[in-house]
């Protein structure tokens, strides 16, 4: 009996390596991508410095206007090649090449495109530290709700 589950256990471990993306399983979430794009947000905060404090400054949605800057030169990087007006292997020099798009909301010195999977992680670590700002703002307002309801309260 022992072996036949052992058996059992072993082939469902090999049919989910098989298939990681699989519906339902929880392997996705620690996808390569999800993995890119911690180590992205990551990278804005100890190298580039720009930490809690400089991100909670940007209250403008500067960060979420600058990821949908990047994912929309990849998406229409992504339909150049699909419709043929660039070929497959130019298009990500030309993504690279390509100039901030007229919604960037900083500098020119701070779009830098890259190839297209890398304009989507770094789109995608934009909105993460966009959100991280919402929820740090969230919280602050509702610590001041508490503190005035205190004060009510005596």
């Amino acid at each position: 009996m022992k072996q036949k589950t052992l058996f059992v256990a072993a082939a469902a471990a090999e049919a989910k390596a098989a298939a990681p993306y699989a519906p339902g399983s929880d392997h996705v979430w620690f996808s390569q991508a999800i993995r890119d794009v911690g180590a992205e947000r990551r990278r804005h905060v100890e190298v580039e410095g720009f930490d809690y404090a400089h991100d909670d400054a940007h209250i403008r949605g500067e960060m979420a206007a600058a990821a949908a800057c990047y994912a929309t030169n990849a998406s229409i990087a992504s339909r150049f090649e699909a419709d043929g007006s660039i070929a497959s292997d130019q298009i990500e020099a030309a993504h690279a090449r390509c100039e901030a798009p007229p919604g960037w909301p900083w500098a020119w010195r701070w779009w830098k495109p890259r190839s297209r999977r890398f304009a989507l992680v770094r789109a995608a670590a934009l909105i993460m530290a966009e959100i991280e700002r919402l929820d740090r703002k969230g919280e602050r307002h509702v610590a001041s709700l508490i503190a005035q309801r205190r004060e009510m309260l005596g």
